[in-house]
């Protein structure tokens, strides 16, 4: 379903879509706080404020983070309501003709996870950026059905699976993959101490993907414009 929407929005002609989960409810005034950003020519996506279906705020400005030798988002809550660059969105408004340059989503991440980040990491070394909204809200129950169907180890299989793969892709630092790969012995021994074995699984099973993400870093990389630490730099040039 997810990489569906890259069929779908072949077939259409509008200029700005809004992805939204079947688990999510939206505000009556959702929309046009982020159709106005795309008046910006280089804004690729906007991404709305997020609460539980109780009505708690979640956080959803994504900051990336370069650490132990991997890249990964933290979610921050800000204290006050402030638009800001973002780093990624997992539902929001996106301009069409980007979306489609950049060739949507990842099947390769299929099931999920990480394949959002993916999309706008690339958007950012592109040259374009992404917006944070708190005008615009929604509530979302949250990976309900993805939790049932794959349970916490799994789930954290997958995400430290697409945490590895993200980074084979994307990453053309040079400074960035030899910290990586010294990491890895690291990480190897200390993942035992802390019996995260779902990381081993995730990591073997990347490996067995490997070629695959090696592939895509190529046709990717033919659309960088900016080095990792300067799409770093300008992500965080707000808030």
């Amino acid at each position: 379903v997810l990489c569906s929407f890259n069929d779908y929005l072949e077939t259409i002609d509008d200029d700005i879509v809004i992805f939204l989960n079947n688990d999510i409810r939206v505000s009556p005034y959702f929309v046009d706080p982020l159709i106005k950003h795309f008046e910006n020519k280089d804004v690729l996506f906007v991404a709305p404020k997020e609460f539980s279906m109780d009505g708690k705020y979640q956080g959803n400005l994504n900051r990336i983070v370069f650490k132990f030798g991997l890249i990964s988002t933290v979610v921050e809550k800000q204290e006050h309501d402030r638009i800001c660059h973002d780093i990624s969105v997992h539902g929001g408004a996106f301009d069409r003709k980007k979306f489609l340059l950049l060739g949507g989503y990842d099947p390769m991440y299929l099931p999920g996870i990480v394949e959002d980040l993916d999309l706008c990491y690339r958007g950012w070394k592109h040259g374009w950026i992404g917006i944070y909204e708190p005008e615009s809200f929604y509530y979302h129950e949250g990976s309900t059905s993805f939790n049932a169907a794959y349970g916490s180890f799994g789930k954290a299989k997958l995400s430290y699976r697409n945490t590895f793969l993200f980074f084979w892709k994307n990453v053309t630092s040079a400074r960035m993959l030899i910290i990586h790969i010294a990491f890895i012995p690291l990480l190897l021994f200390g993942m035992i101490f802390r019996r995260r074995w779902a990381w081993y699984a995730g990591l073997f099973e990347a490996l067995g993907m490997i070629d695959m993400a090696v592939k895509r870093r190529d046709a990717a990389g033919s659309q960088f414009v900016l080095s990792d630490e300067e799409a770093m730099e300008k992500s965080r040039a707000s808030c």
